[in-house]
């Protein structure tokens, strides 16, 4: 394997890290959202 392959084979494995966080990221906040937005709705319907 030469020094070149090993750099991006590296540079693919941040790469990926990267995405991943970032889907994470997004994934979490639309868990937020979806949870927020129940107890939103919850309190619409206890006042209506």
């Amino acid at each position: 394997m030469s020094k070149n392959d090993e750099m991006n084979l590296d540079w693919e494995s941040i790469e990926m890290d990267r995405l991943l966080k970032e889907k994470g990221a997004v994934l979490q906040r639309f868990c937020v959202n979806i949870s927020s937005s129940k107890s939103l709705l919850r309190l619409f319907l206890i006042y209506k």
